[in-house]
């Protein structure tokens, strides 16, 4: 008997021995656990489901791409983020222009490619100014472009459309006589570029001389206009201000440059030109060329450090370090190259042998690093299929076909795309009363 309550005394120790063991490794996974969330909660290079407020994410986006000024790159963002929730685009019948230098038109809009609900997103090149544009975009559409050093924009431009096949001389020639340069301001390159092409861009009657306080007025108009301006030298900042803006998250707003010119080192993270070489006499040409582009980007370049400071140096620093981190992961992770030619990818080719293309990694298949890596003109043909699609599965129309140009409709077919557009802003506005109703 006393054997055995020795026995049970023992099982009795040796389980509450392994009961506390459980209790510690319980208490040790949970302070874990804890640990695990602190960091979570306070790290500041989250890539994803950053509250900041837990705003909600805007929908309606637009764009104005301005030429040489790193707006491929942005639009990437768009067009990504656009894709993956099955937004719907504003997109020209083919290539990537509507109309520019023509004024933009509702009959530019192909038929077969406006949904019910109207559009999301607006990211392929026009020139701002039109009524029409506001009234294709929802109410709540945030408007953005970006602006880029016009010495830097200028030269380019210049070398990348080849201008010197357009003016018979070199850049260095060309800054240096006037002739040349009043002829280029009225004979613009296939009627689009020039000098000042940012206020071109942004809708500026630039053919004839432009004075100060024209282009102080019509900085006025952008300022009123737009709802952020980023800043080509200042990318990763405006990246940061676009996506707290918007209430995105990192992830959406990560990327890879697109449109590098050749002579940028091949490293993804881009290089140097003539102009930042310290050529100070090729960039004061340039400047006093482009002397309206310049009074407007000194304008919004200030508007963009005071933004910085109000938003805080420190916490600037820290959020475009984390913006770093994940764009060097993901550059890491997809991207084998920069090439040029005909051997890359189609989905990643550029337009131009001139600039570098991305080639991913071999047996690379994830999406994000495919959707980062594409080309416009790829990527705006894939959201083309997309969009049709998307407006076909509605069946609720049969429509005309479009010539989607901005040449003059049929009767019916201009009838129809009316009866489209008006039904679609309709339903916004139901939808929107029935959400305020809540």
């Amino acid at each position: 008997m006393t054997c055995r309550a020795h026995d049970y005394k023992a099982l009795l120790k040796n389980s509450l021995r392994k009961w506390d063991l459980r209790k510690w490794a319980v208490f040790l996974v949970l302070l874990l656990m804890l640990v695990s969330l602190h960091i979570f909660l306070t790290n500041r290079t989250r890539f994803s489901n950053e509250c900041r407020g837990c705003c909600r994410p805007a929908l309606n986006v637009f764009l104005l791409k301005t030429h040489k000024c790193a707006g491929s790159t942005v639009q990437n963002v768009l067009m990504r983020f656009g894709d993956r929730r099955n937004l719907s685009f504003a997109l020209p019948r083919e290539g990537n222009y509507f109309g520019h230098p023509k004024p933009f038109s509702l009959s530019m809009i192909p038929a077969d490619m406006i949904p019910p609900w109207g559009f999301n997103i607006f990211c392929h090149h026009v020139r701002f100014g039109s009524d029409d544009l506001r009234r294709l975009m929802p109410p709540d559409t945030v408007f953005i472009t970006i602006l880029r050093d016009p010495a830097r924009l200028f030269e380019s431009l210049y070398l990348y459309y080849h201008l010197e096949n357009h003016t018979g001389v070199s850049l260095e020639a060309f800054l240096k006589s006037d002739t040349k340069q009043r002829w280029l301001d009225t004979h613009r390159f296939a009627a689009r570029f020039g000098r000042n092409q940012m206020l071109f861009d942004l809708g500026m009657d630039t053919s004839g001389h432009t004075n100060d306080s024209e282009v102080d007025a019509f900085i006025q108009h952008i300022e009123d206009s737009f709802h952020l301006v980023l800043i080509a030298e200042l990318f990763d900042e405006s990246l940061i201000l676009l996506r707290d803006l918007l209430c995105w998250d990192t992830q959406d707003v990560v990327y890879f440059e697109h449109n590098q010119r050749m002579q940028k080192a091949a490293t993804g993270n881009g290089g140097s030109n003539d102009v930042d070489k310290g050529n100070s006499a090729l960039r004061h040409q340039m400047e006093r060329y482009n002397a309206g582009d310049g009074r407007l980007y000194r304008h919004f370049r200030q508007k963009m450090e005071r933004l910085i400071d109000e938003y805080g140096r420190k916490r600037m620093r820290q959020e475009v370090d984390g913006l770093k981190l994940w764009k060097s992961l993901l550059y890491e992770h997809c991207v084998e190259k920069l090439d040029s030619g005909r051997t890359v990818a189609y989905e990643t080719r550029e337009y131009s042998d001139d600039v570098y293309s991305i080639v991913l990694r071999s047996g690379v298949n994830n999406r994000l690093c495919l959707d980062m890596a594409r080309a416009e003109l790829p990527y705006t043909e894939r959201l083309r299929r997309k969009q049709r699609l998307l407006a076909r599965s509605s069946h609720w129309w049969t429509l005309p076909w479009s010539s989607g140009d901005g040449a003059p409709d049929e009767p019916a077919v201009a009838s129809t795309r009316g009866h489209l557009l008006r039904r679609a802003v309709n339903a916004r506005q139901r939808a929107r009363r029935r959400v305020a109703k809540g």
